[in-house]
């Protein structure tokens, strides 16, 4: 059975004309089909936190992805609106004739998105920007390394609650300062016996 855990979603019950027509509301709503093999839990306070509705509201459920909700709700609130993840790329050394003696380091800004396959229209070919960008302070050649700071997100990258063997899996991966492709990558098996023919899978796994 799924567990839906409702907080403040039931948008509008507030502006009912009565204590009433809210109840009328939120009983067809917790009473639909859609719902009939779900659990849920409501609640709804008003500034002063009192509370102005309520369904099963003492249930313990398990939140899932709703809570995605109040992760974009406190981004909003504590960055703001038009606030813009910046990475940066800047070179550490010398250069001669052509070559970089030295490291090129990619500065995080905790942004989650980079190079996320959801967001190619958004950032384009940024990686080819960056190369073109190295090459155009005249570098062709590095004699070094290229470093990742990842410290634009302090503190431990998973939560205590976390169990261990849950780790590898996407809901269980942590938050690190710099993410890249989703920081995923592609496993290919070929999984064909003797005598059979050759049959390729690929997989997708998270890493934190």
């Amino acid at each position: 059975m799924r567990s839906i855990l409702l907080l403040v979603l039931f948008l509008g019950m507030a502006n009912f004309s009565s204590a009433q027509e809210s109840a009328d509301a939120l009983s067809a709503f917790v009473n639909s089909e859609e719902l009939k093999n779900a659990s849920v839990g409501f609640s709804l306070l008003d500034p002063s936190g009192k509370e102005i509705q309520s369904y099963n509201s003492e249930k313990s459920l398990a939140p899932a992805s709703t809570v995605k909700l109040l992760t974009s709700i406190t981004a909003l609130e504590v960055l703001g609106y038009d606030h813009k993840f910046v990475t940066t790329l800047t070179i550490q050394g010398t250069v001669m004739e052509g070559k970089l003696i030295g490291n090129v380091i990619v500065k995080s800004g905790g942004d989650p998105t980079l190079g996320a396959s959801d967001f190619k229209n958004h950032y384009g070919d940024f990686v080819g920007e960056w190369v073109e960008a190295i090459k155009a302070e005249g570098i062709t050649e590095i004699d070094g390394r290229i470093l990742i700071d990842d410290g634009a997100l302090e503190g431990d990258r998973n939560a205590g609650s976390t169990a261990l063997n849950d780790v590898g899996n996407y809901y269980g991966a942590g938050a690190p300062g710099f993410s890249f492709m989703d920081n995923e990558f592609t496993v290919f098996f070929n999984t064909a016996g003797v005598g059979a023919a050759s049959v390729g899978s690929k997989d997708r796994a998270s890493t934190s």
